[in-house]
């Protein structure tokens, strides 16, 4: 039951961040909040989802040696020309939207909402009825399976995948198959690290420096082939609707941040 409303949880806020352009970010943080009081309803507390202050110099030393190995395999990709087209800030430097997506958007709206469901939430759930293997395996592969759309959309990744295994159905197929499968992996490893650090800071840090590249290729299916896929909103505005559209949704990311403030806060007090 606990299982099946974070899902729903998730449904809910993956049809909302590709509905809405540019809510990515408020989608990440009210999606955070909510996990946070399922997290509460379920009894849970951040010990058992790795937010106990006790497990954070382990987290650090976990997450900053994973982080360095991720982000040197991201170094290496950019020296070679067709991986770097594919890699955030590869095609046109660090410009400001590129570093403000870096910096905010992939750790807040991405990296956290994930973690947090990911190795912390379904983790500690399904570790009340299976032992952790099982867990961590289910949980893995329910990782994978929420990139699917990612693999769906346009992007230089998905293309340059595509000029590998082909546009078609079958070459499709391949690409759906070997992201999940990939991710999956990713997530068997992600859990590994939350298991061992005792902290989800581990994961965390190892997952944000190559968060960029999923991020990218969801911000380009909602750009370019998410309305052939009916999952993109109408067209982008002029520039006083856009700038309205603009200010709505940081108020609203505002409110989401708040909210999971305070109720990280009640939490941790509890």
């Amino acid at each position: 039951m606990a299982v099946g409303l974070v899902l729903a949880v998730l449904a809910v806020a993956m049809a909302v961040d590709h509905t809405v352009a540019g809510a990515h970010l408020a989608v990440g943080l009210g999606l955070a909040a909510c996990l946070v009081v399922i997290a509460r309803a379920q009894g849970l507390t951040p010990a058992h989802v790795g937010l106990a202050r006790s497990g954070w110099p382990a987290g650090l030393r976990w997450g900053a040696a994973a982080a360095v190995l991720v982000a040197a395999a991201y170094a290496l990709g950019l020296l070679v020309a067709p991986l770097r087209q594919a890699l955030p800030g590869g095609e046109g430097g660090l410009g400001p939207g590129v570093l403000w997506t870096l910096l905010v958007v992939l750790p807040l709206g991405t990296v956290l909402p994930e973690e947090l469901v990911f190795r912390g939430l379904l983790l500690a759930l399904l570790g009340r009825r299976h032992d952790a293997r099982t867990a961590t395996l289910v949980s893995s592969a329910l990782f994978g399976l929420w990139h699917v759309l990612a693999s769906l959309g346009g992007g230089a990744a998905n293309a340059m995948i595509a000029g590998a295994v082909g546009g078609d159905a079958a070459g499709t197929t391949l690409r759906v198959v070997g992201t999940v499968l990939f991710t999956s992996l990713a997530g068997v490893a992600l859990c590994w690290l939350r298991l061992r650090s005792g902290s989800l800071l581990a994961p965390a840090l190892a997952h944000t420096p190559g968060g960029g590249v999923r991020h990218q290729r969801r911000h380009r299916l909602r750009a370019r082939g998410g309305r052939r896929l009916g999952l993109a909103g109408p067209r982008r505005p002029g520039p006083p609707a856009a700038a309205a559209g603009a200010w709505r949704i940081l108020a609203v990311a505002a409110a989401a941040a708040l909210a999971l403030a305070l109720g990280l806060g009640l939490w941790w007090q509890a």
